[in-house]
């Protein structure tokens, strides 16, 4: 990475002539007769990551009774309860594995460990089941909200989680995404039944995604770890776009922050790619290129020439759609209008010549292999494949998707989303902001 910032030209040569051996071979998806899904990749990296993926991320919660994703979350931070949690760890910990977490975002609920060719079946069975039991007590609910109560003041705090909660919810209104991740709206109204029930019915379409393995004796592992596990194939709950909506929160900061979400794509859709590329065009923040010959971004620029903090571009996709989202922070009192700033940016797009599209399709590239270069990052890339697309897609396929960008795809992409109404969200120094919806 340190000779791509020196000698992007060469570099970027090597990984498009390279492109099949800079990332897994492929990736192999293999359906068990319970109907469990198991993928998994090869790369470099001998040190298997493992991990036991429902749907249970925030959009499955209940519209009218939100909470239970986030409580199932926090059973397995050994600092918010008792036995349920502790037991297990204790005995991956015991199995040689100390790294177990829990993660949640709006999509997933996932379990996942790193482990070794030596521990890799004992860790499958333990993650599965970490992940399917039913041992849960109340006393552990109980202690779980008791925790969410407490900090909750703090996560009300956290304007960037607010921010990021109100994009997808005006995106989304009254939609699965809409849902609020980072809050559980009514942790007070769940018991251990709504608890069970909810685990039930996101347990009903589990896919197991390992990276460092090989593929038919990983499988084995996990038709023996399964047992009586039956998998009915329920489907996440689709959401669509519906923009237009804006929310100010004036603050005695002293900056004006703001972030506008556009209309985006599904993961690994057919402008997927297009888009990863936009974000690279406008968001790559990079010092050591120099301006007006290609190799800067256009937020780079922006920067530069609007006195700004910082500007960020980033491409946020789901199973059914997406959001593409900029941002911009600038000194407070600023004359400038940064919504404005951002929306004629983003309607730049449409008016990219062949050069800096080529520019940003390197810069792609470079970031894809970047994510994917240990298994924990490729595990990501594959997790964001989970009903997005029918066959699995690997790192050098998804380079060769990039590099199938042209100005034509690359432009219509784009027009959708300049042409889609947007979500802004503004904090701090707001008054110099004019209303753009």
């Amino acid at each position: 990475l340190q000779m791509a910032t020196r000698a992007p030209s060469q570099i970027f040569r090597f990984f498009r002539y390279n492109s099949t051996g800079a990332g897994p071979a492929g990736v192999q998806r293999t359906q068990l007769k319970n109907g469990l899904r198991v993928i998994t990749a090869t790369n470099n990296n001998s040190v298997p990551f493992v991990g036991v993926v429902s749907n249970g991320g925030s959009r499955a919660d209940s519209l009218s009774k939100s909470g239970a994703s986030y409580i199932l979350q926090h059973i397995g931070y050994e600092g918010d309860l008792g036995r349920f949690a502790s037991s297990y760890l204790r005995v991956l910990e015991q199995a040689g594995v100390d790294d177990y977490t829990i993660s949640r975002d709006r999509q997933h609920l996932v379990h996942s460990a790193h482990a070794s060719n030596e521990n890799l079946q004992s860790v499958v069975s333990l993650l599965f089941d970490a992940a399917t039991s039913e041992r849960i007590h109340w006393e552990e609910t109980y202690a779980i909200r008791k925790a969410i109560r407490l900090s909750k003041g703090a996560s009300l705090s956290d304007i960037e989680a607010f921010g990021d909660d109100f994009l997808h919810q005006a995106a989304f209104r009254g939609q699965p995404l809409g849902l609020p991740l980072n809050v559980a709206m009514h942790e007070n109204y769940i018991n251990l039944k709504d608890i069970l029930e909810f685990r039930k019915l996101v347990n009903s379409n589990l896919t197991i995604i390992a990276t460092g393995v090989e593929h038919q004796s990983f499988v084995g592992l996990v038709e023996q770890a399964s047992g009586s596990y039956a998998n009915s194939g329920a489907s996440p709950k689709e959401s669509k776009f519906s923009g237009d909506s804006e929310l100010r929160i004036p603050t005695n900061a002293d900056h004006t922050k703001v972030r506008v979400a556009f209309e985006g794509v599904k993961a690994f859709s057919d402008h997927h790619a297009d888009l990863l590329v936009a974000a690279q065009l406008l968001g790559r923040v990079d010092p050591l290129t120099k301006p007006g010959n290609g190799q800067s971004s256009r937020f780079a620029r922006l920067v530069r020439s609007h006195n700004l903090h910082w500007a960020s571009a980033q491409n946020l996709s789901y199973s059914d759609t997406g959001l593409f989202v900029v941002s911009a922070s600038g000194p407070a009192q600023k004359s400038d209008d940064l919504t404005k700033v951002l929306i004629d940016q983003v309607k730049t797009l449409e008016n990219v010549n062949q050069e800096h599209l080529d520019d940003a399709k390197k810069w792609a590239r470079l970031e894809t292999l970047k994510r994917s270069a240990d298994n924990r990052g490729l595990f990501e890339f594959l997790r964001r494949q989970i009903d997005a697309t029918d066959q699995g897609v690997s790192v050098a396929q998804a380079l060769e998707k990039i590099d199938a960008v042209s100005l034509k795809s690359f432009k219509s992409a784009a027009s959708v989303v300049a042409n889609s109404k947007p979500v802004v969200f503004a904090e701090g120094y707001v008054h110099s902001l004019l209303p753009h919806n």
